[in-house]
């Protein structure tokens, strides 16, 4: 027997389910100030499948220039190396699960403040389960657990999850050292 409160819940609990699904096949798009150039790959793939992510991220990030021995390249306002992963594509990352306790995403949960010399048309976002990672010239940007402190390039040439680890220029490039890479800090496949 159905009563009129039945009536009335069964087409909301439709209408919600609905709108569960539609969010969970939804894409991110970041204010039109932070969308690349066209030029430049777009940096607002679909959701990736990734899991839950270590606390990598502040209240505001902050990215700033960092003088280093590979020149001037991106770190986070603590002066933490930001790195790239060559696996990478624009819609997809291969940094996922296990991924994070090694190379933990730079998460956005603000609109983040870049230093002197960055402009936030080269900054983007995409879209993971547990937030929204910020990405520069559509490249998906991360920490690297080993680097215990700022100035640290610990993380650059390793190779696992699929691909190279890099710190990336302020030209958006990877860059990489004149010497062969190391192995190490993670099995990825």
């Amino acid at each position: 027997m159905r009563t009129a409160l039945g009536k009335v819940l069964a087409p909301v609990a439709v209408v919600a389910l609905g709108m569960g699904l539609a969010a969970c096949g939804s894409k991110s798009t970041p204010p039109a100030s932070s969308v690349p150039s066209s030029s430049t790959p777009s940096s607002t793939p679909p959701s990736s499948t990734a899991s839950s992510v270590p606390a990598s991220s502040a209240s505001a990030v902050a990215v700033k220039i960092e003088s280093s021995k590979y020149g001037k390249i991106l770190a986070t306002g603590t002066g933490r190396t930001l790195y790239i992963l060559s696996s990478d594509t624009p819609t997809k990352s291969t940094c996922t699960g296990g991924c994070f306790s090694i190379w933990p995403p730079l998460l956005v949960t603000k609109p983040p403040k870049f230093g002197p010399g960055l402009s936030a048309t080269h900054f983007g976002q995409f879209k993971r389960s547990s937030g929204h990672q910020l990405t520069y010239y559509g490249h998906q940007l991360y920490t690297f657990s080993g680097d215990k402190g700022p100035g640290q390039t610990h993380g650059e040439g390793i190779k696992s999850f699929g691909g190279t680890w890099t710190v990336i220029s302020v030209s958006g490039k990877a860059v990489t050292k004149s010497s062969s890479s190391s192995s190490g800090y993670g099995g990825g496949y």
